[in-house]
């Protein structure tokens, strides 16, 4: 992880290829100098691409940015993921957790439902647990949400209030599970 040693605070953002996770990156490479990035991508050439397209507005921003590929669903690639860190003998002061996927069109079914929380729920979950000890003492931990997992969207009131509450999306619970759990390992 030669390149992302120059900043004095290493932020690491998942799905930063485009869209929100894009420009995460973006603004805060260009507020300062002083921060290092891991770049967590599903496809490190389409990282390298984003990260030259930034760069032309953030100069120097290659030299203190790291790319490394990273699915969340699939718990290989995570486990990859957190050696080749771990490897590295660096820590995160902040994990942006911006990864997620949507389908698009009117295909609805077990699979979409499946991929979807694998990716947007339990991949996020068992990333940011493996993440815990990789994460300096004072580390932030800043998951990104859409409303649009909102299962308040569901029809049937039944449904939607049977085990969570209605507001929360997938990344909410997230939040809210490693939040037990921490408060848990207190005890």
């Amino acid at each position: 992880m030669q390149a992302a040693t120059i900043g004095s605070k290493l932020i690491l953002i998942t799905g930063c290829n485009k869209g929100v996770g894009y420009g995460i990156l973006k603004n805060l490479a260009s507020r300062t100098d002083n921060h290092s990035f891991i770049m967590a991508v599903r496809s490190a050439e389409r990282g390298k691409k984003t990260l030259e397209e930034i760069e032309k507005e953030v100069p120097k921003l290659t030299e203190r940015t790291a790319i490394h590929e990273l699915d969340l669903a699939s718990t290989e690639s995570i486990d990859k993921f957190v050696k080749w860190l771990k490897d590295s003998g660096k820590k995160v002061d902040c994990l942006i957790n911006n990864a997620g996927m949507a389908y698009k069109g009117d295909t609805f079914n077990e699979e979409v439902v499946r991929v979807t929380f694998q990716t947007n729920f339990y991949g996020t979950i068992d990333f940011t647990e493996k993440m815990l000890p990789l994460i300096v003492d004072s580390g932030k931990i800043i998951t990104v949400t859409s409303s649009a997992g909102k299962l308040g969207r569901l029809t049937s009131e039944a449904v939607s209030y049977t085990h969570l509450r209605a507001h929360e999306t997938p990344e909410h619970l997230v939040c809210r599970l490693l939040l037990e759990k921490k408060k848990k390992k207190k005890k």
